[in-house]
């Protein structure tokens, strides 16, 4: 199984049009914004099969090659190609250096983010063989 970390798959969905990777026509549909405890939705479409989970990942990082993140739900079985996540916005991130060098936590403030929904494989990556999607979101208040 291919894994590419947070990083790498963040470069490659940057380079996709909004909300898809390249390797597939997935679309996702998320909230813009959110305040620390409040629940999201998110339902992505177009998804290969597998199990998704919902993570926010912050945009700012605290280091060289790391992530701050936070997974928000269990691994859901995408249902003919859709799945529908949700979650609370946490008031803690995890951040973690490369492949998995826990770093520890920051407080989740104000700013951007971007929910992704993927499957995991680690702490801060995801399966690179499956269906990864983005939607950005804005972190209005604690």
């Amino acid at each position: 199984m291919l894994r590419i970390g947070l990083l790498g798959a963040m470069f490659a969905a940057a380079a996709a049009p909004a909300g898809a990777l390249a390797s597939g026509p997935a679309i996702v549909s998320a909230p813009t914004s959110a305040h620390v405890g409040s629940t999201v939705t998110v339902r992505a479409v177009g998804l290969t099969a597998g199990r998704y989970a919902l993570t926010v990942v912050s945009d700012t990082h605290p280091r060289h090659n790391a992530s701050c993140v936070a997974r928000l739900s269990t691994l859901v079985a995408e249902q003919g190609g859709s799945v529908t996540l949700h979650g609370s916005i946490p008031a803690r991130l995890y951040c973690y250096q490369g492949a998995s060098t826990h770093l520890g936590r920051v407080a989740t403030v104000a700013g951007s983010y971007h929910l992704i929904v993927a499957q995991p494989n680690g702490p801060d990556g995801f399966n690179g063989s499956a269906s990864f999607v983005r939607a950005p979101l804005r972190i209005t208040r604690y």
